[in-house]
């Protein structure tokens, strides 16, 4: 049709000298009409059936982004459990840095007034120093597990993150897709 608009023939006819109505034959007119409904009703049926076969992918993309909604909720419940657990032997550790500074400094009180009442008893001193040196150790090997659950805890709360931050993007994209599914279907 382009191709004729451009041509010398679709420049010499002019509108004026067509004529004004043009009937058609009742014959021909009604074999248009059969033929404009059958066309209407094939690609229909095509569009239908494209409708539906897009239907049916955005059902499964639904159903499997439930699905990774549902393993994200139950990772983060699985790592807030974790978290609880891990913050109770956190607070259990402290109890016991407190208990071991108490007997830290309980002992070394005790070392005091052994060596003001009686300076031979060297021995027990050197046993007391023997004490307190392990209880260093244990408050360094304390301090190390300390700042170990707490890199372990940042290092799961940022994977938690990580993943409730995806699954509400996807979460995002499928709404949006839905939203603009009747627009795209239009156009």
């Amino acid at each position: 049709m382009n191709s004729w608009n451009a041509s010398d023939e679709s420049q010499v006819i002019d509108a004026e000298s067509l004529p004004a109505i043009v009937q058609l034959p009742e014959e021909l007119s009604k074999d248009g009409e059969d033929l404009l409904k059958k066309i209407w009703n094939v690609a229909k049926g095509i569009a239908d059936k494209e409708l539906e076969i897009q239907r049916e992918a955005l059902k499964q993309a639904e159903a499997a982004n439930q699905l990774k909604v549902e393993e994200a909720f139950k990772f983060s419940e699985a790592q807030a459990l974790k978290i609880e657990r891990l913050e109770e032997s956190l607070a259990h550790l402290n109890d016991g840095l407190a208990k071991e500074k108490k007997n830290h400094t309980v002992t070394s009180d005790k070392l005091n007034d052994a060596e003001k009442e009686n300076v031979g008893l060297f021995k027990d001193n050197e046993q007391f120093k023997h004490e307190i040196d392990a209880l260093k150790i244990t408050i360094t090997e304390l301090k190390k597990q300390y700042d170990n659950v707490e890199q372990e805890k940042r290092t799961l709360e940022k994977r938690k993150m990580q993943k409730l931050s995806l699954w509400i993007c996807e979460f995002i994209i499928c709404k949006l897709l839905w939203i603009q599914y009747p627009s795209l279907m239009i156009s």
